[in-house]
């Protein structure tokens, strides 16, 4: 059964459509079955809350929060969803603008997947831009997904062209989640001299090793503040900021929103 454009098996869907993109804020059933299947057209889903096991070709994957999920066109697959709730945000891609995006990416003629808290973020911030709906929603929500494409394609790269002693690299800092290794630490996994590590590193993933740092323990960040267990000092603290200022001004400054909003995000 092949999915037309704009349709999707969520219960509850707010849609919103531009320029060649057809966004979705879905929330699925728990306990879901849906039947092998494919849609009409390439999409990106990022996972916000919930998860599901999902069947594609001979492979199979088992998605959580924080998993971003490259569909190509036509790509056949089934899902069974767990017992509770899930959250998916899903951007569809009409032909023509897939076709205008080509020149610049490739991630969309194979099916992909990744955990990324990092990219995360961006749906969480495209679903909240849908759910304001002001004047300038339109435009926010347009750029928030060319540039979740484009940093997903940048994922995308590393794991298919990339150096393995650069995806090691990448690895061992989100993996550090104690501390932030120097850059002689990360030369050290690598085997390579600090200079190769940073120039590489750039090239590959489009920003600096620092740069990734910071959005990891932005990352982090706002997970725990979604999470609304713990003060926004002791967050702070636990994830390695100056202080709680110097957490308000980054988290803000990486995401657009200040760690109250996104404290309030699920209320929002």
């Amino acid at each position: 059964m092949t999915l037309k454009a704009g349709t999707l098996h969520a219960a509850e869907s707010a849609q919103h459509k531009i320029d060649g993109f057809i966004v979705h804020d879905g929330v699925y059933p728990p306990s879901l079955t849906i039947k092998r299947h494919d849609h009409e057209l390439a999409s990106v889903c990022v996972v916000m809350a919930g998860g599901y096991h999902e069947s594609f070709g001979r492979k199979e994957r088992y998605v959580i929060p924080g998993t971003v999920i490259v569909h190509p066109a036509g790509e056949h697959h089934a899902d069974r969803h767990e017992a509770v709730q899930t959250r998916i945000l899903t951007i569809e891609i009409e032909a023509a603008r897939l076709a205008a995006l080509r020149p610049e990416t490739r991630v969309f003629d194979d099916s992909w997947h990744r955990k990324d808290d990092v990219l995360a973020i961006f749906g969480a911030r495209v679903g909240r831009e849908m759910r304001r709906r002001d004047t300038v929603s339109a435009l926010a929500i347009e750029s928030l997904v060319l540039e979740l494409v484009a940093t997903v394609d940048h994922a995308h790269l590393a794991e298919v062209r990339g150096a393995r002693w650069l995806l090691r690299v990448r690895d061992y800092l989100e993996a550090n989640t104690d501390g932030v290794p120097s850059m002689d630490q990360l030369a050290a996994v690598a085997d390579v001299h600090p200079v190769h590590v940073a120039r590489a590193f750039r090239r590959t993933f489009g920003c600096s090793v620092g740069t990734y740092a910071r959005r990891l323990q932005v990352a982090r960040a706002v997970t725990l503040l979604q999470d609304g267990r713990e003060s926004l000092s002791t967050i702070a603290h636990q994830i390695g900021f100056a202080d709680q200022s110097h957490m308000s001004r980054m988290v803000r400054a990486h995401t657009g929103l200040t760690p109250g909003t996104w404290r309030r995000h699920d209320e929002a």
